[in-house]
This record gives structure tokens, C-alpha cells and sequence, in this order.
């Protein structure tokens, strides 16, 4: 009941948050892989964060809201702190973008409400946007488009560095299959799948795509790769791209905006600028921290990356004036005793402790259901990498 709750963008008690995060946290560390957890976080410097890469293979293991992850020891959300940012990492055979995006940048934002649809305050969600990109940033806003023109866009305009989609979307659970919508002049629906948006952003600087529509994130339990989101990364090679795994209302998502945008602007990696968003999501719902933490939408957004680290979007800068400039702490090597060891990158394995169906066991355990359970030999697990990131982050230095 919580999770379906959840996935409505209601509010279930914070409580209850909770005790869903703590399932999910149980089933992902069980006790050699928190060992490692542990030993990680004693060992690095004060200046090191360490980033949460979840390399998820297991299609049902997608499903679960792991921005929940709530750690019964510190008493915190993971997914709210800067200190452990969490990314779904996306393994791919297509070699990564480049990470160097010339200044200005550009936003391309294309903002979508069709007449059969909830109707949205994208004015709203616009003016964010612009407030929080301020002059520092170029935007150029594409309304009332389809998929064809769409496609065009790259090539009559070309240099786009951002493509944020704000609007409508949806997953078909039936048909295994997510879309946006986009809406002509006339109003109606044109769908576009995140595959077909793979082919169009093929060649073009676009680093980082933001999926603003519900349920973009959403993926099928039943085989890898339907969701907006995840044909988007597979099908491209784009460093990163950041989705909506719930249903939301105007207030989080323009909130959203002022809280991501801002900070990536001023040089935070996009993980980093995720957290922000989702402190300023919480902000948005007013009143005791109770009640912000026992609305879901804080959770909502989803970062999928590919690249190393979170500096998508960085300067072209003078090779000699920048020297140092980003540098990253040595993280001393340490046994974890776990069967791997943490060094820099922290990594507790990626992959080497933490079974598909033992996860699933886990979660069902606690009573979440997490989808099949037939064995497959296939294995998931939980890096974490430690980065010079703490107390401020590396601001990218402007050419």
C-alpha cells in the first residue's frame, strides 16, 4: 500500500517512508557488503564524498524507489544528502560523449500540455528555469512541436547542450513501452519513445537530457530498457540524463527547476545538483520537517549516468590555468574485509557482492514485492566512489 501511494504522488507518513527505505537499505548492504559501507566512510578524508553508483541488471530490481534508501544508523535519508549522492548507473558498450561543453551554454526546452491532458503551469515551471539559468545561460523554448519537427531542431539550431522536456508522459504496463507526449498546434498527442529521441540527438552536443514528465523514469519488471529514461541512455551517448519515476504536481516540479539548475549552472555535478533539487522539493512543501520527508515527491527525481563522475557539462578552459584546479583526494587503499578493497574510486565490488535474487529476497522479506524471482546467474550490486566533493564541491572554473 505504501509503494502504490508512493507511485500516485501521495503522502504516506514519514514513518512509513522509512520503514520502506530501511527494507530497501537492509537488502542492498547485507552484513559483509555494509561492512564495506562502513569501512568506506571511516576511511576517507573529511573533504571526500562518496558517491552511490546502483548498477542494476535484474529488470524487477529497477522498480523499487532506492532514492528511499534510509540509513537506520545515521537516521538519514541517503538520497537527501550531498555527502552520498545516488546515481543509476547504466552500463553501455557505446563509448561516452564528450564531457566539454563550450560557454554560453544552451538549453533547448520544450514544454508540451496537450487539451486531453492535466493541464500544467509550465509558464510557472518556464520562469524557474530562466530565474535559476539566469543570464549565464542561453534558452530556446519549442512549443507546440511534434517528433519531426522536433528532429529538426539539431540541425536549424544546432549547439544545444540541455534538452529539457517538461510536460506529459506516460508507461504502458501492458505494452512494456514508455513515451512522451509532445502536442502539435492542433492539441492532440504526437508520442515520441525515448529510442526515436536517441536517433534525433545522434552527433548533436546535447550532454545531458531532463525528462520533467511522470513516470519517464519508469521501467517494465519484465525485461530491461522500455522506460523513457533507459532507451534514452542505452540507445545514446549521452553522459547522463535525469527522470521522474512518480507522478508530480506543479509546486515540486517547479521546484525541481530552481533547485537543479541553479547549482549545475554555478559548477555542481549533476548528482550534486540532484540533491539540491531534491532539498528544494522538500522546502516547497512548507511546514514541519515530518511532513516534507513524508511526501514523496523529494524522491521522484531519478539520475541515470554513464559517464565517471558527475562533471557532464565542463568548460573548455587553458590547460595551465586550470591545473589542479579539480583535483581529486587519493583515497588510501584499505582492505574492507568484505572481498574487495576501498581505494580511489571507493568500490566495494560493483557488482561482485550483492545476488539478484538474494536482493529480491530481501525486498520481499520486508514487503516490498520486487517482481519474478527465477534464478538467472545475473548479479547486481552497489559501488561507491569516493569524491573530492564535500563542503562546497569543485566549482568548474569558466572559460
Amino acid at each position: 500500500m505504501t509503494l502504490r501511494r508512493i507511485r500516485k504522488g501521495l503522502a504516506p507518513s514519514r514513518e512509513r517512508i522509512q520503514a520502506v527505505g530501511r527494507v530497501l537499505f537492509d537488502a542492498l548492504f547485507p552484513r559483509r557488503v555494509f561492512r564495506a559501507f562502513e569501512r568506506a566512510r571511516s576511511a576517507v578524508p573529511e573533504s571526500v564524498n562518496l558517491r552511490l553508483k546502483l548498477i542494476v541488471r535484474p529488470p524487477e530490481l529497477g522498480h523499487p524507489p532506492w532514492a528511499l534508501l534510509y540509513d537506520p544508523d545515521d537516521e538519514r535519508l541517503l538520497a537527501a544528502r550531498l555527502t552520498y549522492p545516488l546515481v543509476r548507473f547504466i552500463e553501455s558498450g557505446t563509448p561516452v560523449a564528450s564531457r566539454l561543453a563550450p560557454r554560453p551554454l544552451r538549453v533547448l526546452y520544450v514544454p508540451a500540455n496537450p487539451a486531453s491532458t492535466t493541464q500544467l503551469d509550465l509558464a510557472t515551471s518556464e520562469q524557474a528555469i530562466r530565474e535559476a539559468l539566469g543570464d549565464q545561460v542561453e534558452i530556446c523554448a519549442i512549443r507546440h512541436t511534434t517528433p519531426a519537427a522536433l528532429r529538426q531542431v539539431p540541425r536549424e539550431r544546432p549547439g544545444f547542450h540541455i534538452l529539457h522536456d517538461g510536460g506529459h508522459a506516460a508507461f504502458d504496463a501492458r505494452e512494456d513501452a514508455g513515451t512522451i507526449y509532445l502536442n502539435p498546434a492542433t492539441g492532440s498527442i504526437s508520442p515520441l519513445d525515448g529510442e526515436l529521441l536517441a536517433t534525433y540527438l545522434d552527433g548533436t552536443p546535447v550532454r545531458l537530457v531532463v525528462l520533467a514528465a511522470c513516470e519517464t523514469a519508469v521501467d517494465s519488471q519484465q525485461k530491461r530498457f522500455t522506460g523513457v529514461a533507459q532507451q534514452l541512455m542505452r540507445a545514446s551517448a549521452l553522459p547522463a540524463v535525469v527522470a521522474m519515476q512518480y507522478e508530480t504536481a506543479d509546486a515540486p516540479a517547479i521546484a525541481f527547476n530552481r533547485g537543479f539548475y541553479a547549482p549545475l549552472v554555478d559548477g555542481y555535478p549533476v548528482d550534486a545538483a540532484v540533491v539540491e533539487a531534491r532539498k528544494a522539493i522538500l522546502e516547497s512543501v512548507g511546514g514541519e520537517a515530518s511532513a516534507a520527508f513524508a511526501a514523496p515527491d523529494w524522491s521522484t527525481p531519478a539520475l541515470f549516468m554513464r559517464s565517471k563522475d558527475g562533471n557532464i557539462l565542463e568548460p573548455e578552459v587553458d590547460p595551465e590555468a586550470d591545473a589542479g584546479a579539480n583535483k581529486q583526494t587519493v583515497v588510501p587503499r584499505i582492505d574492507t574485509g568484505a572481498g574487495a578493497s576501498v581505494s580511489s574510486p571507493v568500490n566495494t565490488g560493483g557488482g561482485d557482492f550483492v545476488g539478484r535474487d538474494k536482493i529480491v529476497e530481501n525486498v520481499q522479506a520486508g514487503g516490498i514485492r520486487a517482481g519474478r524471482t527465477e534464478a538467472d546467474n545475473v548479479v547486481s550490486g552497489v559501488q561507491i566512489q569516493g569524491s573530492n566533493l564535500r563542503g562546497g564541491w569543485q566549482k568548474v572554473t569558466r572559460a
